[in-house]
């Protein structure tokens, strides 16, 4: 079958690219040498040694790391430190990879959330914000019947619904991705899927500011017109003559039947649903971010409202988010109008707060600007005294109002700070809006965290310490593999034919001795055969390497070091005095160490003694010391 492989001549073949002399005289580059075993001129024996060693295959096929994967072992220390860099910047990646994916998730977990949801539709609607206002305006005021009779509530559905979907941009809510169906993230975040219609949606923000909750079904309309109706007949009463005025009905026993004097429209009301959209679109990115930033600037002074008289700063002490507006402006926090209109809307909605609501009764605190006019003017025209029974006939009393009071303490309320806070600079950083403020917040963020990254790095990866195998190991991109290595730095050669006559079996061994002497620069002679060959006497001096795992080849590989045929194995002497200074620390652990002593010492030194002393040595160092009776 080999013949049948390699030729009938294989033999002569080998030998002759093997030949030494013929090689040197035809210049002919041979990796490998042949030795021939004779007897009485007779060859006995044959076996070739050769340099090509694929050390790639075997070290992926067999566990040779502990051998230096048959190269040198100052390479294989360079590569090994080579590997490890690689490993700790592939660690470093994927722990950076787990940080972005940890950060996205974040990012879309906040995206899905109702504040996240919230804010994505004021910033879809901000941008739509002059349309949507241009179609409602038409319908605001009652002063033209024939607009208001036309509108109805299906009318407004199509309205809402064409805001929402048609004008570009459409808004959309924000889904989960992909990146939450991965196990390892499941039990580590609050998944929200909003899948209720956007109209609604829409619907349900607005009534944070002051859209009645059962709008479309009619509650909460005409208030307003009805309010405007009042204040017009009250303006009127003012400017009727002071007698006709202050007459009383003298008919006794009619009753007087209240007869409104208009009547209240059946058709659908958009001023609720202006007025709050209005409100909704005003407290922008831009007018909440200053805030924030000018409430942070007088923390004190919004401290000062949520302290007890001893200025102490107590969690049972509230304040009304509807009045801590108009009172921060007083002590010298600048806060826009609109945040003061709205400040308890916005901080429900996009702050998570929940106040606790109080309905209290109370008396007026301003007069309208007429009746102020009215009042100054009657002041100029009469003396003090007629002025005022003028005044006191003209005025109506002040009628007790319903107040509504929104109580946090101030731990909620700087928690629902933080929360818009937190979540405009997330969506100024995914580019929903620009903000300088916030962009400079986010700028700032940024390059904190690229700092903190690069310190981390700087500590896991250091630079490697220039070695003379640089230019080797520089072409290595993973941790397993070797990289391509001149035959210089091989440290072993392979046996590729042997064959000896049965008789002189035994002297196998020889072969293995001049092969070493052959090949000065090699520590390993190594061999490969197929399992199912059984082993001849020349492999009782090898060792045989396991295979990994993932092996696929099923030939056996068997190596021998040179250090078996090393001159400084263990050997056996008499004792020396100086193997007894060796010992001695050893000896004075031992019990009876002071009797161990004078025996050894009086074995050593007194040649006539019937105690002998035996060193067992490796090289220079005494491994075994025992004295004999």
């Amino acid at each position: 079958m080999i013949t049948e492989q390699f030729g009938q001549f294989f033999l002569a073949d080998l030998i002759s690219k093997l030949n030494q002399t013929r090689t040197d005289s035809k210049k002919i580059k041979s990796t490998g040498k042949a030795l021939v075993a004779t007897s009485a001129d007779k060859a006995v024996g044959l076996i070739s040694y050769t340099t090509e060693v694929d050390y790639k295959i075997l070290s992926n096929a067999f566990e040779l790391d502990i051998y230096d994967n048959f190269l040198k072992e100052d390479l294989m220390d360079a590569i090994r430190a080579k590997r490890e860099d690689i490993k700790r910047k592939e660690m470093w990646k994927q722990e950076l990879d787990r940080r972005k994916k940890l950060q996205r998730i974040y990012e879309e977990t906040m995206e899905c959330k109702w504040i996240g949801q919230r804010l994505c539709l004021q910033i879809n609607l901000i941008n739509k914000a002059t349309t949507i206002f241009s179609e409602m305006e038409p319908f605001r005021f009652v002063n033209n019947d024939t607009t208001s009779k036309t509108l109805t509530r299906e009318m407004v559905e199509k309205m809402i619904d064409r805001w929402l979907n048609e004008k570009a941009p459409p808004f959309k809510f924000n889904q989960p991705s992909k990146l939450f169906l991965e196990t390892s993230w499941k039990e580590s975040f609050d998944v929200y899927s909003i899948i209720q219609p956007a109209s609604q949606f829409f619907l349900e923000t607005l009534v944070f500011f002051g859209l009645p909750k059962k709008y479309m079904e009619g509650e909460g309309h005409w208030k307003e017109w009805e309010k405007k109706k009042i204040e017009e007949k009250n303006t009127a009463n003012v400017k009727k003559p002071m007698m006709n005025r202050g007459k009383k009905d003298t008919k006794k026993g009619k009753k007087k039947d209240y007869k409104p004097e208009w009547t209240i429209p059946t058709t659908f009301d958009i001023t609720p649903l202006y007025n709050a959209f209005k409100k909704f679109v005003s407290v922008k990115p831009e007018e909440r971010s200053k805030f924030i930033q000018d409430l942070e600037g007088n923390k004190n002074k919004v401290i000062s409202f949520f302290t007890n008289e001893m200025g102490e700063l107590i969690d049972s002490r509230c304040g009304d988010l509807n009045s801590l507006g108009d009172s921060l402006i007083k002590v010298g926090v600048p806060i826009s109008h609109e945040i003061i209109e709205n400040l308890s809307p916005m901080l429900e909605c996009f702050g998570d707060v929940i106040p606790q609501e109080e309905i209290k009764i109370e008396m007026p605190q301003t007069q309208k600007e007429e009746e102020k006019k009215e009042i100054s003017s009657i002041k100029n025209k009469f003396s003090p005294g007629n002025a005022l029974k003028r005044i006191l006939e003209m005025s109506e009393p002040p009628k007790p109002i319903e107040v509504i009071k929104k109580w946090v303490s101030y731990l909620e309320f700087m928690k629902g700070i933080t929360t818009i806070k937190t979540y405009d600079i997330l969506m100024c950083k995914l580019g929903y809006f620009s903000c300088e403020i916030l962009q400079t917040i986010v700028q700032f963020n940024n390059e904190e965290e690229q700092a903190k990254i690069a310190k981390e790095e700087k500590e896991l990866i250091k630079p490697l310490p220039p070695t003379k195998f640089d230019s080797i190991i520089a072409s290595m991109t993973d941790d397993s593999s070797l990289p391509e290595v001149p035959d210089e730095y091989h440290n072993a050669i392979s046996i590729n034919l042997f064959c000896i006559d049965s008789n002189f079996e035994s002297r196998s061994e020889d072969f293995l001795k001049y092969g070493f002497k052959l090949f000065p620069d090699r520590d390993y002679i190594i061999l490969t055969q197929p399992h199912t060959i059984p082993e001849s006497t020349l492999l009782s001096h090898f060792l045989q390497v396991p295979k990994k795992l993932n092996s696929n080849i099923d030939h056996v590989l068997y190596i021998m070091h040179r250090d078996f045929y090393s001159d400084k194995g263990p050997y056996l002497r008499r004792s020396a005095l100086d193997d007894f200074m060796q010992m001695k620390p050893y000896i004075e652990t031992l019990n009876s160490s002071k009797l161990i002593q004078d025996d050894l010492s009086e074995a050593i030194k007194d040649v006539s003694s019937k105690k002998v002393a035996f060193s067992a040595l490796c090289g220079k160092t005494v491994r075994i010391f025992e004295a004999f009776c």
